[in-house]
């Protein structure tokens, strides 16, 4: 009853079962607890061992039986506080090795073209993307107008509703004729200043002063991110040409 929970508090799915199963079982030997937790045999001993490494379960030997008994639930608080514990020194270890890693990746040799996939993908892209741009900077993006079905225009929406950057930088959208506003794009109307031309555009592309991504949202996003001056900078003077030529587009609500 209480499994899902305590897979989300960092117990497997076997090691809650268990755990669960000697709650209501008090001391146990080995064959009712893999019987009411449905954990085969073969397991059985290995799930209950890293419950005992982890403070969980305790044990003694009765007349050649080991027998096993739950510990009290409040030491579940301690196990979580444990890894609070070993989280925060994880993270104080990584801190001092990050610089290391920062130099290596700055001296190591590095792809000018990345291909990423999926929303997570998408994300990192942009995270790198962004990186280093000074705010305030004049940032375009063109969006081809496309329909696409219902699920994919709400998972697209709720991807760049979470992104924090609209507000820190200048954003110039370029659509083609006959685009329609997404509920994401009527609220963020106020931040971002859309053009439309009668034109065709080469796809979704955002350009920054360093970088330039291109990316297909139909089903499983892919994006390509190429990182150069060179071509950002002849995407920029491309949307700067378009950006004279289109026409201003009424916010709409």
């Amino acid at each position: 009853m209480f499994e899902k929970e305590l897979v989300s508090f960092g117990l497997t799915e076997g090691e809650a079962k268990a755990y669960v199963a000697l709650l209501g079982l008090g001391q146990s030997t080995v064959g009712p607890i893999a019987k009411k937790s449905l954990i085969s045999y073969s397991k059985i001993y290995e799930v209950l061992q890293r419950l005992m490494d982890k403070g969980l379960v305790s044990s003694v030997v009765r007349q050649s039986t080991r027998v096993y008994q739950a510990v009290e639930p409040e030491r579940i608080r301690e196990y979580l506080e444990k890894q609070e514990q070993d989280i925060l020194e994880r993270k104080a270890k990584f801190g001092k090795l990050l610089p290391e890693m920062n130099r290596l990746v700055r001296e190591a040799p590095r792809s000018d073209v990345e291909m990423f996939t999926g929303f997570r993908g998408l994300r990192a892209a942009f995270d790198i993307f962004m990186k280093d741009v000074p705010k305030g900077t004049i940032l375009y993006f063109t969006y081809a107008a496309g329909e696409y079905d219902e699920k994919t225009q709400l998972n697209i929406d709720k991807f760049y509703s979470s992104l924090p950057y609209y507000s820190q930088f200048r954003w110039r959208g370029i659509t083609s004729k006959g685009y329609k506003f997404s509920d994401f794009t009527k609220e963020m109307h106020c931040m971002i200043e859309f053009r439309e031309v009668n034109v065709p555009l080469p796809g979704n592309m955002e350009v920054s002063n360093d970088c330039l991504m291109q990316t297909a949202l139909s089903g499983n996003p892919t994006v390509i991110l190429t990182r150069s001056r060179e071509m950002a900078s002849t995407a920029r003077k491309y949307c700067d040409s378009l950006w004279e030529i289109a026409t201003p587009l009424k916010r709409q609500r």
